[in-house]
C-alpha cells in the first residue's frame, strides 16, 4: 500500500533513549490509569477525527508525536475497554495540528491489514463497530 513506510510509530519507539523511553512510556502509563493531560496526549473533538490519538514529548526542543487511533478489541465482553493502535510519527513545528497526519491515521484505521493485524492479536475484534468515536 501507497505510504507504508510512514507505518513508523514503532521504529521510533524502538529507538527512543533509554530515558526517553521511560518519558513515553510514563505517559502512557498515566493515560492507561485513567489521567488527562493535554500536553501529554490527547483525543481530538471534531468529529472526523474523534477516536485519533496522540502521544507527545519534546526531544531537543522539537515537537514530537506518536500519532495513532483508540479501539475496544473486546467490545462484546468489556465494553469499556480501550486501547490505542499508534502508526505514525511526526515532528510538530507549527501550532496547529496537520490535519494531513490524521488523515493518515483514519486511513490505517481503516486498512483491512490493521484490522487483521489487530485481529490477530484479538479475535473478538473482528467483525465488530470496534473504533472509538
Amino acid at each position: 500500500m501507497e505510504g507504508e513506510d510512514e507505518l513508523d510509530a514503532g521504529t521510533v519507539f524502538d529507538a527512543l533513549t533509554d530515558n526517553l523511553e521511560r518519558l513515553v512510556r510514563s505517559r502512557m502509563n498515566y493515560w492507561l490509569d485513567g489521567g488527562t493531560h493535554d500536553p501529554y496526549f490527547h483525543g481530538w473533538r471534531e468529529p472526523r477525527y474523534r477516536g485519533c490519538f496522540v502521544f507527545k514529548w519534546d526531544e531537543r526542543k522539537v515537537a514530537q508525536r506518536l500519532y495513532g487511533f483508540l479501539c475496544n478489541p473486546f467490545p462484546r465482553s468489556d465494553a469499556g475497554f480501550q486501547t490505542c493502535v499508534l502508526v505514525l510519527h511526526a515532528e510538530k513545528k507549527e501550532q496547529e495540528t496537520d490535519s494531513a497526519n490524521l488523515d493518515r491515521v483514519i486511513r490505517w484505521r481503516e486498512d483491512l491489514r490493521t484490522n487483521g493485524a489487530i485481529a490477530s492479536i484479538y479475535p473478538e475484534y473482528r467483525g465488530t463497530d470496534r473504533w472509538i468515536h
